[in-house]
């Protein structure tokens, strides 16, 4: 989805601040919420809308300047056309990288600790 598009989905100005996206979808995930609406016909409707706003949310939260390096690479991916089973291999291998350098910085503490004689 177009960020233009998306923000006319949320009903948010071209120059709206993280917050104010956050807002919007939730105010719209409140309103279009399917288990808010009590006939079926009604609840389809809703499910559809909820959908609606939930992927101009995801696209407007991808695109923004502050979004997670994982969270741009998988989108990079699904805006490629990669299937699911690459994506989760593109994921999984960006969170394995990121557990291999927690785990490296939790064994240099543990090191500082030692040599201090604290650990």
């Amino acid at each position: 989805m177009e960020p233009s598009t998306a923000r006319r989905v949320l009903g948010l100005a071209s120059t709206a601040s993280a917050a104010e996206l956050k807002e919007a979808y939730h105010r719209a995930a409140f309103e279009w919420h399917p288990d808010r609406h009590a006939t079926a016909a009604a609840k389809s409707h809703a499910e559809s809308e909820f959908k609606l706003r939930t992927a101009a949310y995801h696209a407007l939260r991808g695109a923004s300047a502050g979004s997670p390096r994982g969270e741009v690479v998988y989108r990079s991916a699904r805006e490629m056309g990669l299937n699911l089973g690459v994506r989760f291999f593109v994921m999984s291998l960006l969170i394995g990288t990121a557990l291999r350098e927690r785990w490296r910085l939790s064994q240099e503490q543990q090191e500082r600790r030692r040599r201090r004689g604290t650990g």
